[in-house]
């Protein structure tokens, strides 16, 4: 160890005290100990925690995010739903009195389907069971064909993600814009939806815009659901019908889509009918094929024979042939198909043999010999 020595410090200094070092020992001055630096351990531990506190702040702000489009979902969901329920209520009226228990039953099942539940149902309810029984007690069953299942609504939807604006709440003007693709790109159902959400959020928002573009989807839907008919299969005609009667609520229906109308309310009716008035069903389906070479003619020509054969079919069970021979007549002025000329003719050929019977309240001769006009019968003879 050396000390250097300093000319100007005339302070007492400490005695030099050499130590002893060891062999190969090498001198490197007064060292000074050095702070040692953090652990590995530590430091991982450090960033694991800033890790987690990260993680949770995103978390957070995914939920508080998730939350937010629920609420706004739900909201836009309410006031599509609202919409709908209104116009649908608007047309129970004149169902009503129309006496179309049809449609009147369509649009009931759907509003009950409504949660929460609508409260106009249970006052319309007992109106329409009235109307439908008085119908049900006019009606005077006969035999008839097979009845087929009556048709049900489908329900459509859309899950597409909410728009909303920067500040919260709904962007209307992105909604519009989304609208507005759909309609380009013909999704007539997601268009309808989306409209309806903006008029129940903001009627006054973009109106003729939005209006227009509600009456072209309504129409082109309404198309669209009537090609879904099928011989022997309704589709989605009743919704069609709904569609139709919304579109003719805001303008014009586009050419042809009042036939369509009339038409599968037509068959409609006429699948009602067959099962509960055979003459009522006859009546309707002579409507139907009246129409001409349409898409429901075929069936109703089909089904319009079943009803006469089912006629005569059942008068024959009761041994009455004669009514059942004209039965079979108007079968076969409708087609010749399923073996009903035989039925025909053999009906006839019964009828001929047939023993007239009289009716009730006839007054009879009495058995024996009967004198002839203007001459008395020999007492006892």
């Amino acid at each position: 160890m050396s000390y250097e020595s300093n000319l100007e410090d005339t302070r007492p200094q400490p005695a030099i005290k050499d130590e002893a070092m060891v062999p190969g020992q090498i001198y490197d001055g007064d060292n000074i100990p050095e702070s040692r630096p953090m652990s590995c351990g530590i430091t991982a531990l450090v960033i694991v925690f800033l890790g987690l506190i990260a993680i949770g702040i995103v978390a957070l702000t995914t939920y508080a995010g998730w939350t937010v489009g629920q609420r706004e979902a739900a909201t836009l969901a309410a006031a599509t739903q609202a919409s709908r329920i209104d116009e649908q209520l608007a047309f129970i009226p004149r169902d009503i009195e129309s006496r179309n228990t049809f449609m009147l039953n369509v649009r009931l099942q759907w509003l009950a389907l409504m949660t929460p539940g609508v409260p106009q149902v249970s006052e319309i309810g007992p109106t329409a069971t009235a109307i439908f029984m008085e119908e049900q007690l006019s009606a005077t069953p006969q035999a008839t064909a097979t009845a087929t299942p009556t048709p049900e609504i489908a329900a459509t939807s859309t899950d597409a993600p909410i728009a909303t604006s920067p500040g919260g709440g709904f962007d209307l003007a992105a909604l519009l814009s989304r609208a507005q693709t759909a309609v380009d790109t013909a999704q007539w159902s997601e268009a309808i939806d989306l409209l309806d959400a903006i008029s129940g959020l903001d009627p006054a928002f973009e109106a003729t815009r939005v209006r227009r573009l509600l009456l072209q989807s309504l129409n082109s839907y309404a198309n669209q659901l009537y090609n879904t008919y099928r011989p022997g299969d309704p589709g989605r005609l009743a919704e069609a019908i709904v569609i139709t009667d919304r579109a003719e609520q805001l303008g014009p229906l586009e050419n042809g889509l009042a036939y369509e109308r009339s038409a599968a309310q037509l068959y409609l009716d006429a699948r009602r009918m067959v099962g509960l008035d055979p003459w009522q069903a006859i009546r309707v389906l002579e409507q139907l094929s009246g129409l001409g070479q349409g898409r429901y003619y075929e069936e109703a020509r089909q089904q319009l024979q079943a009803q006469w054969v089912a006629l005569g079919d059942a008068q024959v069970s009761i041994n009455e042939y004669c009514p059942a021979a004209q039965y079979y007549q108007n079968a076969i002025n409708v087609s010749t198909a399923g073996g009903v000329i035989a039925k025909r003719d053999n009906a006839n050929n019964l009828c001929a043999q047939a023993t007239p019977v009289p009716l009730p309240g006839t007054v009879l001769p009495p058995a024996g010999d009967i004198a002839p006009i203007g001459v008395v019968a020999t007492p006892g003879g």
